[in-house]
């Protein structure tokens, strides 16, 4: 299976039958016209078959040769599950986490517990859209979509930790340098 795209994917499963007691003298596999058919009201809920192939592989060996029929099925993944459960949540958690930016400066509780909350949040969900398919060794397509939600909520973090430090910064400009000039005018800081 190839899983880069996971979970917008395409699957090609392979299918092939096979005498290995018997040669092609004794036995003789061929499709029945139509090959595949398939019942009405079966449904996957992970799948939907997009198209099916079925071949003739006849195979020579040492020992003789021997008949052989195919199939070649094309899935194509559902991916409403993944829309619900993974991209939609994560997608109002980054949403929420800007919030922090129309927070004031001052209500540093807010702005940190929401932050964390949303870190947290976000990697919770990420570790439960790995738990839904295999392990590989290759980026899929959710990881990246994972790794970009915890950059846009991590960002808002490093937001406002900049911002504090802007404001502690000219807070102490302004406490070393006791006047302010406004309009032309030099102006005493009442402290």
């Amino acid at each position: 299976m190839h899983l880069q795209t996971f979970p917008f994917d395409e699957q090609s499963c392979l299918l092939e039958m096979e005498s290995y007691g018997f040669s092609a003298s004794t036995v003789s596999l061929r499709w029945m016209e139509p090959a595949m058919t398939f019942k009405d009201g079966i449904v996957n809920s992970q799948f939907t078959i997009k198209a099916s192939e079925s071949y003739i592989c006849d195979k020579e060996y040492p020992s003789g040769n021997y008949t052989c029929i195919g199939v070649h099925v094309n899935l194509k993944r559902e991916y409403g599950f993944y829309l619900i459960q993974v991209y939609a949540p994560s997608a109002l958690i980054v949403v929420l986490s800007w919030v922090s930016f129309w927070l004031n400066t001052d209500a540093i509780p807010a702005r940190v517990s929401l932050g964390i909350l949303t870190v947290l949040s976000v990697s919770t969900n990420g570790h439960f859209s790995v738990g839904l398919t295999q392990r590989v060794s290759y980026v899929r397509a959710i990881d990246v979509w994972n790794v970009v939600c915890l950059l846009f909520v991590f960002g808002a973090m490093i937001e406002y930790a900049y911002v504090a430090m802007i404001e502690r910064v000219e807070e102490r400009r302004t406490i070393q340098n006791p006047r302010n000039i406004l309009n032309g005018q030099v102006y005493l800081r009442l402290l």
